[in-house]
Formats: structure tokens, sequence, C-alpha cells
């Protein structure tokens, strides 16, 4: 097999006038050697999504097979579930003296045409690819791949022509279900960004599959393991929430002005502002952790950790002959949706301060 060929996204206007055709020097050179001929062995798969113009726009699905050396395409509109296919396309079914690549294989075509269709939305100003319907109703599929020919860039087109696939409605379904099971997928790999978004993908989730519930019969197996992956991820969101928060300035009167310090697992998990106040939103069972860092204060002075006007916890400062110092405070309290919690020093503030919730549980 020869070196796989390297496709170049083009943009429209460099695209040839005629399909098929390949741009032509000022000299017409001699005819290029024919393609190798197809292998009996040559077996391709690939399968992927693709768009055809800018976004918004639709995204489709595709396959490229290759069997025994003879092609087949086929497409699938993600928003429709149209379906398009061409014939078992031999070769010299989309190859001609226009568009040949000296030596180039039926796999290496197909691996060209994958390259071209996968990365079609890195560079959305130079499509390679166009699907659309001509004036006499005949679905075309146009692949534009740059090429090096005797040191000499050309543009070679590669026309196909697809018929429309009758769908039956299950067909839809299952192609619903698909996308269904990757937005899953998706949300189970998921990253901070991700978080950030579970709540309203989760609802997304669970409203697709009351619809997938209503309209397939004998499909309660793949809709319960699906049901399962979505109380999984509320679950996750549920569960243990770290909020931290730090502070190097005081508010009014001793409170300390605490502020959030880093991304937060778990969504509105707390607010905090100019007043010094930390309000939880998630209501459950947390561990409070704080470090005061202060100057010195004076005899009996103390550091307070309250819950609205309660003082659940206290330390005394002592006093460092001049030195700074460092309270700690560390208690397990209920809060409640809005409870509100405050630290109270009476000493300045030094560095900075920490302070550290941890969510146990309901």
């Amino acid at each position: 097999m020869s070196d796989p060929v390297k496709p170049e996204s083009i943009s429209s206007t460099e695209a040839v006038a005629t399909p098929g055709a390949l741009e032509q020097p000022e000299a017409t050179p001699p005819m290029p050697p024919p393609s190798a001929p197809p292998s009996a062995q040559e077996f391709l798969d690939f399968e992927g999504t693709t768009i055809f113009a800018p976004s918004p726009s639709t995204t489709y699905r595709y396959s490229l097979s290759l069997k025994s050396g003879n092609l087949r395409i086929w497409l699938e509109n993600g928003d429709t579930k149209k379906q398009w296919c061409t014939t078992e396309l031999s070769l010299h079914d989309y190859v001609d003296a226009s568009n040949v690549i000296p030596d180039a294989t039926a796999s290496d075509y197909v691996e060209c045409f994958q390259e071209l269709l996968s990365t079609a939305a890195e560079d959305v100003a130079n499509i390679p690819g166009a699907f659309q319907r001509g004036q006499d109703g005949v679905f075309q599929l146009k692949l534009s791949v740059k090429v090096q020919v005797l040191r000499k860039a050309r543009v070679a087109t590669y026309t196909f022509v697809l018929e429309e696939i009758s769908v039956e409605r299950i067909d839809v379904l299952e192609s619903k279900l698909r996308d269904l099971q990757d937005k899953v997928s998706t949300l189970r790999m998921g990253d901070e960004d991700l978080a950030a978004r579970r709540s309203s993908a989760v609802q997304r989730l669970e409203e697709d599959l009351k619809k997938l519930q209503k309209s397939l019969d004998g499909r309660d197996v793949v809709i319960s393991q699906l049901k399962d992956e979505v109380k999984a991820l509320q679950l996750a969101q549920e569960s243990s929430v770290v909020i931290p928060v730090q502070a190097t300035t005081k508010a009014l009167g001793d409170l300390v002005c605490w502020r959030n310090a880093a991304f937060i697992f778990g969504l509105n998990a707390s607010v905090t502002g100019l007043d010094g106040i930390v309000r939880a939103e998630s209501p459950g069972t947390y561990q409070v952790t704080a470090v005061v860092n202060h100057q010195p204060a004076g005899l009996n002075s103390s550091i307070q950790m309250m819950k609205g006007s309660d003082c659940i916890q206290s330390a005394y400062c002592g006093h460092a002959q001049g030195n700074s110092g460092s309270t700690s405070l560390n208690c397990t309290a209920r809060l409640d949706k809005n409870d509100q919690l405050t630290v109270k020093c009476p000493a300045n503030l030094t560095g900075t301060s920490y302070l550290t919730l941890i969510r146990l549980g309901k």
C-alpha cells in the first residue's frame, strides 16, 4: 500500500468549477498513472459525525465501509433522522482521469475521505465537503482535497450520488436513543465545566426518557439502565460538597470578610459577600473548619464561630508577646438553606485566613 494521502481543507473559492474535475495548470501535464487496482483484501470501516456548513448547522452521522474494494457511504441527518446511502461503489465509480492520485489504493482514498469528514469542524471557513439536493432531486456528496502533483497544488473533487433510505419509526427512535446514550456517556466523562451544567442536563435527560418511555414498547430494559445512570449522576451531585473560602480583611465590626477561594463542587453551594456572611444553599450536616491568622490580641480575647446569633464554638486568641498568632476552630453543625455562618475576630488579621465547609450528608 502506498503512503496515505494527506488531505488539506480548502475554501469554497479554491473549489473547482466543474464537480469531479481536477484543477489544471497553465500547461496540460501528461496523463497521471492510474490508481493501484483494488484488492479483495481491503476492508475498512469508519463512522463519526461531520458538518457541511458553519454553526449553527445540522450535524450528520456518517459511515464509510470498504469491503473487498467496494465503498459504501451512509449519512444521517442528526435533526430529522433522515438517512441516505450510496450503492456499493468500485474504485472506478468515483475516480477517473480528472481526479486520480497516482498509486493510491481504495484504502488510501477512503482514509482520506474519513479524515476530511472527521476534521470538518476544525476549520469552518474551509469545510471540504458539501451535501445537497440538485435540481433533478438527486442528493450528492462532494469531497474536495488539495494534493501536490508535480510540485503544484491541485484540487481533486470526488462526487457521490446518495439515495434516500426509507426509515421506519422504530429506526428514528433508536437513533434518538443513540443520541441520548451519547449524552449520558459525555456526562459520565465530565469535567469542571460540565459539572456546572449538570443539573440542567440531567433534567433534559429525564424529559427525554419520559418521551422514549411512551414511544418505545419493549425497550423497558434499556430505559431502566438509563434511569439508573441518571440517578447515579444525581446522587453524585447531591453527595459531598466542599466549600473553600478565604479572607484577608474584616467587614463591619469584628466579622471576618470571606470570599470564595476556588471552584465549588455543587451548584449554588454558597453565597458570600462584603458582609462577611457565608450562606449555605445546600442544606445538610457540615464539618466547619476555620484558621484565623491575626495580630496579637488583648488578654481574654476570643474568636467566635456564629450560626446566626448563636455562638457554636469559640477559642481564646492567646497573647503572643507581640508576634502574630493563629487560632483554629473546628466543629460539626447542621445548616439549613440560607442559614448564616460568620466568624468574629476582635484582633486585626494578618496574611490570609481560611474557612472550609464540607457537606457530610443530608
